[in-house]
């Protein structure tokens, strides 16, 4: 399959300071080396900006030459890693110890899952820092714009977040952490109610550090808001003001239920289940991509069993909805999938369409008939890659399993081929054989 590498942009604000601050600064840029990233022959610089002076070479030297009186001074670092190979390939690492800012920038990467490599290093060594304290007041629509206090704040149950009242938080991913909340009063034109329990997604401050972001977010909640399907979770309000109080955020419809993988067993389902569930999500996807939109990170852990006797799921995180075309909330080559569902051209940063989407339900179904996840692999996104081009998995049916059951495996195989052009091509042709295994086998 034809991967062409593309540029990795990315920053966030960082925790760090002091002696952490060096030790986790200099350990990526050996990372950066190490992986072999930027192909030989390559030259590697490291620059300290302390109060009076500069310190620079490689990354061993400026290691050896750094004094304990220096870390104190520190103003900002710069890392860089470039290649004379055409095209020019390179990787930049820049933080500041005062602003606590840090950005990675990674020009034409060899290797684009070497480069994520990268990226989930400096992650785990740069950790998001938390929001400064709490104010713990209640805001209204229009506040942050005269004299609020310009700090972000942790949020806390209890707390009124514009027209709503946090209860519990629930979670985070990439982009920001969701509270379930209630409607303390509807804003206008929101279609939700008094007391309505509902889910809201306060958007970290980096998602929105562009100008741009904030356009696309509207472009892609105009669309989600659009969308009423009995399978994908409803969305409501959105809010997008980085200099307000409380942020940016999303209000969702809440979904009360078990996670699709805690209901997982050791053994899996019986395909039969297996076809109920893809049927449902099929049909959410076909909703959602007739809107010109991909979900992008389909995998068990997204998706709701309703409570009652009725097998029931819902579609979750519409939160990272892209319009087809468009780079989403990110540029297109940062990684936002869950790597053990995620579609070939998916982690190998190429462009994808609704034929990511498809993969991700291939691989979903397969963990729920299997009872494992297709590529189970630990580690970062490189580990999911390699087993990929090493070791590619398929899906055998069961023991004693019947014709129609092989050909549910037959479609399973179908979805989880590697050339996108070998998968079915719409989300409703993959529900149409969906359905038409579970009436033959009625």
């Amino acid at each position: 399959m034809p991967r062409r590498p593309r540029p990795i942009t990315e920053s966030w604000r960082h925790a760090l300071a002091g002696r952490a601050f060096v030790d986790a600064f200099l350990d990526c840029a050996a990372a950066a080396v190490a992986l072999d990233i930027v192909p030989s022959p390559a030259s590697e610089l490291v620059s300290f900006s302390l109060a009076l002076e500069e310190l620079s070479g490689s990354i061993d030297e400026v290691r050896g030459n750094l004094q304990p009186q220096d870390i104190d001074t520190l103003q900002s670092a710069v890392f860089r890693l470039s290649g004379d190979s055409p095209p020019r390939r390179t990787v930049t690492l820049s933080a500041s110890p005062l602003q606590h800012i840090v950005t990675i920038d990674v020009q034409y990467p060899a290797d684009t899952a070497v480069a994520l490599d990268l990226l989930a290093t400096i992650h785990a060594k740069f950790p998001r820092a938390e929001a400064a304290p709490l104010l713990d007041v209640g805001m209204g629509r229009d506040a942050g714009n005269g004299d609020a206090p310009a700090a972000a704040m942790r949020l806390h149950p209890g707390l009124q977040v514009d027209h709503y009242r946090l209860i519990r938080r629930l979670g985070a991913g990439y982009s920001g952490e969701v509270w379930q909340a209630e409607v303390i009063s509807p804003p206008p034109g929101v279609a939700v109610l008094a007391g309505q329990v509902v889910a809201m997604k306060q958007y970290f401050p980096f998602v929105l550090s562009r100008s741009s972001d904030s356009l696309r977010i509207q472009r892609e909640f105009r669309v989600a808001s659009e969308l009423r399907h009995e399978n994908l979770v409803s969305v409501y309000d959105l809010v997008l003001s980085p200099s307000r109080t409380f942020g940016s955020f999303m209000v969702m419809e809440y979904v009360a239920g078990e996670s699709l993988k805690s209901r997982i067993p050791a053994q899996g389902f019986d395909w039969q289940v297996c076809a109920a569930i893809g049927s449902q999500l099929c049909a959410a996807l076909a909703e959602l991509h007739s809107y010109g939109a991909l979900h992008r990170d389909i995998k068990p852990a997204n998706i709701i069993v309703l409570p009652g006797e009725k097998l029931s799921i819902k579609l979750l995180d519409l939160g990272i909805v892209s319009l087809i075309g468009e780079h989403g909330l990110t540029e297109a080559s940062v990684f936002l999938g869950s790597k053990h569902t995620s579609a070939p051209e998916q982690l190998f940063g190429d462009e994808i369409d609704e034929r990511s989407d498809i993969y991700a339900v291939g691989a979903t179904l397969y963990q729920c008939y299997r009872g494992k996840p297709l590529y189970d692999e630990e580690g970062p996104v490189t580990a999911v890659v390699r087993a990929m081009l090493e070791h590619p998995r398929s899906c055998e049916p069961k023991p004693g399993a019947s014709e129609v059951e092989q050909r549910f495996v037959h479609f399973l195989e179908a979805c989880l081929a590697h050339d996108a052009a070998q998968r079915p091509g719409r989300a409703r042709d993959c529900l149409d054989q969906l359905e038409q295994l579970i009436q033959a086998r009625a």
